[in-house]
């Protein structure tokens, strides 16, 4: 099956954004390649089942920590895949669960996301067992209810992709992932932003897939709300993960702030917040990027379902692209 995009999408990053990207005139954020200087999205880019590959493996993994591909595989197209990934400068938001675009992570990847959302949550759950009296949706037993049917959702998602599935199922899925979505998004708001976190992963999840369906049935228009409808949440969600803010709620007050003794103390609750700060912002770019994506797929007749098939149908390349305008 040759896919309509096959005479738009480009398999290859065009070398002037890979030396832009180098110099710094370009930026990647999220599922867009930006110009620094003027602020013109000049490209869009998807991942792929070859990400998804890398992905699945400790391959990618290991060649982030600083060691030279070469160092790490033998395999050329492995390696080719690698030197673009991190040329994009995208390795941390793969490794972090954050999609370069729309998506198209197999059961297994999903799978393995939810496991590491849960072990964030069994951290906090002293926290919530204190808390929950009054707030059933902070119950325990509510929330591995939910992760359940995440679980289950991701197994169709797997299902619906097959030749024999159907746009009823997509919209199934639809529905279904922006109700987990909205169990999730209640449960931010119960606790601090720190400990939040977890179900704000959650959430992003499961609104993604719900974007991902909507485009996979056909109905675009509406996968683009949606995906609008992620962004400006995982703003506002990210409004109180700020850096200062974190850490000085983790300090003591029993100490005079102005001695050298706090200062050094606030330094090193704020070292210890960067990482989870850091993602937490690299999410809300990706996302919003992600929304803006789809917009161009609009502007350019595109179908979203072609798009999603032609990042599923590529087996080499991690990412495809589509030049802006």
């Amino acid at each position: 099956m040759i896919n309509p995009l096959a005479a738009t999408v480009l398999r290859q990053i065009p070398k002037e954004f890979l030396a832009g990207i180098a110099t710094g005139d370009y930026r990647v954020l999220g599922s867009v390649i930006q110009s620094v200087g003027s602020g013109r999205i000049v490209g869009h880019l998807q991942e792929t089942s070859a990400l998804i590959s890398l992905l699945g493996s400790p391959v990618l993994a290991v060649a982030k920590i600083g060691l030279k591909v070469a160092d790490v595989v033998q395999n050329e197209q492995i390696k080719a895949a690698i030197n673009v990934v991190q040329s994009l400068q995208v390795a941390s938001l793969a490794l972090s669960g954050i999609s370069i675009g729309v998506s198209i992570a197999g059961t297994a990847l999903l799978i393995r996301r939810i496991a590491k959302i849960e072990t964030k949550i069994d951290a906090i759950m002293p926290e919530l067992a204190a808390i929950t009296r009054g707030m059933e949706v902070l119950r325990a037993e509510r929330i591995a209810e939910d992760f359940g049917r995440l679980r289950i959702l991701a197994e169709q998602v797997e299902e619906a992709w097959l030749p024999s599935g159907t746009n009823g199922e997509w919209i199934d899925i639809a529905r279904e992932s922006h109700f987990l979505a909205g169990s999730f998004e209640n449960r931010v708001g119960q606790i601090d932003a720190k400990s939040g976190e977890a179900f704000v992963d959650a959430y992003a999840l499961a609104s993604g897939l719900r974007v991902t369906a909507r485009l996979a049935a056909g109905q675009d228009e509406m996968a683009r709300n949606a995906a609008v409808d992620r962004a400006t949440k995982l703003f506002a969600f990210g409004e109180p993960v700020r850096l200062g803010q974190l850490a000085l709620a983790r300090m003591s007050r029993d100490t005079d702030a102005a001695s050298s003794a706090w200062q050094e103390r606030l330094d090193t609750q704020a070292q210890s917040l960067r990482d989870g700060v850091a993602v937490a912002q690299q999410r809300v770019m990706a996302a919003a990027a992600n929304a803006e994506t789809l917009e161009e797929l609009a502007r350019q007749g595109i179908a979203g379902r072609d798009w999603i098939d032609a990042a599923r149908e590529e087996r080499q390349s991690p990412v495809i692209v589509l030049r802006a305008g």
